[in-house]
């Protein structure tokens, strides 16, 4: 199991970071009863990939650093890479991206 603290320092690195460049939003819809229905089934079914990290990653990933139930592979960072540097460029979400690329490796290391 990778080191608890670290991994809870990263997402909370990640958080802070999401309020930094306003990609925080102070109300956002419930999205776990979207999961829970079967009405969200991944980040694209989310109203935004924003959302889908705060309402979604954030707290799931939270849990599974909590109760030591990380999954074998994390492509959180790969994800966010596609959503802001694929088709434009979406320069202040790189800093975003690459704290979710060091989340993949330090939650995963043996998947890389």
């Amino acid at each position: 199991m990778p080191d608890k603290t670290e991994l809870l320092s990263k997402l909370d690195e990640i958080e802070a970071e999401m309020k930094s460049i306003g990609f925080w939003s102070d109300n956002p819809p419930d999205l776990q009863t979207g999961i829970a229905r079967g009405e969200i089934k991944s980040f694209q079914d989310a109203p935004s990939f924003e959302l889908w990290l705060q309402s979604i990653f954030l707290p799931n990933a939270k849990q599974a650093v909590s109760t030591e139930n990380l999954p074998r592979q994390s492509q959180v960072g790969l994800m966010a890479m596609r959503q802001y540097d694929y088709h434009s460029s979406v320069p202040k979400a790189h800093r975003l991206t690459e704290l979710l690329f060091q989340f993949d490796k330090l939650a995963c290391p043996h998947s890389q």
